[in-house]
């Protein structure tokens, strides 16, 4: 591989190696299952609905297959440069309740936001992710 910059200058031939982490698709087998499809008053789902919003608590709920023994639920951050991991379940059944008010400087868990979750199976050396958008009010 060589590099050409805006004034035409070109780089001595290198060598580029690339290599991603092993991530499997989107699976029935792990996917957030709560809060999905309604809307959510304290964790209980009070009236179906195309999307998702919570209104106060809730505990997230996460299917894995065997062999997942951890899962880290993450928020986006509020600089838009990442996600940060705000609990990790280390047995099953995979789920975080969700009654803490993160700093909004750092980030966002109200009004519309992502649920990230990640889950490791360290026997396969396989990870898992779901996500999901909310809309999410506090009380």
């Amino acid at each position: 591989m060589t590099a050409t910059d805006k004034y035409g200058a070109v780089s001595e031939p290198a060598t580029l190696k690339v290599t991603m982490p092993l991530s499997l698709p989107l699976s029935g087998d792990f996917k957030i299952l709560k809060p999905r499809n309604g809307v959510y008053l304290f964790g209980i789902k009070i009236l179906p609905f195309i999307g998702q919003i919570v209104i106060g608590d809730i505990t997230v709920k996460v299917k894995a297959p065997d062999g997942v023994t951890k899962v880290e639920f993450m928020l986006p951050m509020a600089c838009g440069c990442g996600r940060e991991v705000v609990y990790v379940d280390n047995s099953k059944p995979f789920e975080r309740k969700w009654n803490k008010d993160f700093d909004n400087n750092k980030v966002i868990d109200e009004k519309f936001t992502t649920i990230y979750v990640k889950g490791y199976d360290f026997e396969k050396l396989e990870e898992y992710g779901d996500s999901i958008s909310i809309f999410k009010v506090k009380i």
